[in-house]
């Protein structure tokens, strides 16, 4: 499966994972299945980790219909991490259309720490 997550209510953190190659339709389904999970909070943190190359599919027009149907609170910490220049590129351009608390990351030791969890 190309896109996974689990939540963690006592960390009250989203963690996800995107393998192989997404498509936008996953993604929509992701922000589906997350707005209607009971565990979910939209103030909750996300630590998103994309495996190389699975982004490289997706497009602005993508990107902006996710960033529609985003669950999240423009206020929640989200990070972004990525291990190629592709993946690197979409992740800065869905940061800047989300307009929220994203940032993207090359080091899960960078994202930890801004999320607040660098000491877990």
């Amino acid at each position: 499966m190309p896109v996974q997550y689990s939540i963690d209510p006592q960390r009250r953190l989203v963690l996800t994972r995107l393998a192989g190659v997404v498509t936008e339709e996953e993604l929509l389904d992701l922000c589906a299945s997350l707005s209607s999970n009971p565990r979910f909070s939209r103030q909750f943190k996300q630590l998103i980790d994309v495996d190389s190359g699975a982004s490289a599919s997706l497009h602005y027009s993508d990107l902006n219909a996710v960033r529609d149907s985003d669950p999240f609170s423009k206020e929640s910490l989200r990070a972004i991490v990525v291990h190629s220049p592709v993946d690197f590129g979409n992740a800065r351009m869905y940061e800047m259309l989300w307009s929220g608390r994203v940032e993207v990351f090359t080091s899960l030791a960078e994202a930890m720490e801004f999320l607040g969890l660098s000491g877990e």
